[in-house]
Parts: C-alpha cells; structure tokens; sequence
C-alpha cells in the first residue's frame, strides 16, 4: 500500500498570509501548517506509522490564494526540496 498524503495551499484565517493543510489520505488525519518548516514536523509525524515512508504528496492549490502567495510556497518548496534531494532521487 502506498503511503500518500494531501497537501492544499489555502488562505490563512487571517487572509493575509498562506498556509497548507496537509492531510493522511489513509487516516484522515490533518494539520494546517503556518510555515514550511512547521509543515516539515508535521509531515514528519504523519509519516512515523509508516516507518517515515512517504511515496507521494499531491498538491493542489485553493483557488483563492493570489499568485505571490503561491509563488512564496513554491520558492520555499525548492529550498525544502534541496534538503531531501539524495532521499528524492532513489
């Protein structure tokens, strides 16, 4: 069985700043993150059951979040991306 979360870029409550839900496609459990590295701990604790394997995020974005906002999260992603490249490439 694959291990697969959900991530969506929305709106924070506040409709200022963004935030991601990320979501345990197998359980349902989820955890909106403030910032990547909040969403790093979390994705980290999602993925302890499985013994830390994740085989795949799905992102998607909520219609309402404005493009510099997403190009925030996509910049950030990059630089997150880069720390886990030698676990990507296998």
């Amino acid at each position: 069985m694959d291990v697969v979360f959900t991530s969506t870029v929305m709106l924070s409550d506040n409709g200022q700043t963004w935030c991601v839900h990320l979501c345990d496609t197998q359980t349902g459990k989820t955890h909106v993150c403030d910032t990547l590295e909040a969403y790093e701990a979390c994705l980290e604790k999602l993925a302890a059951p499985y013994g830390g394997r994740v085989d795949h995020v799905a992102w998607s974005c909520d219609a309402k979040v404005p493009p510099f906002m997403l190009d925030e999260v996509r910049f950030a992603m990059a630089a997150f991306q880069e720390k886990y490249h030698h676990q990507l490439d296998t």
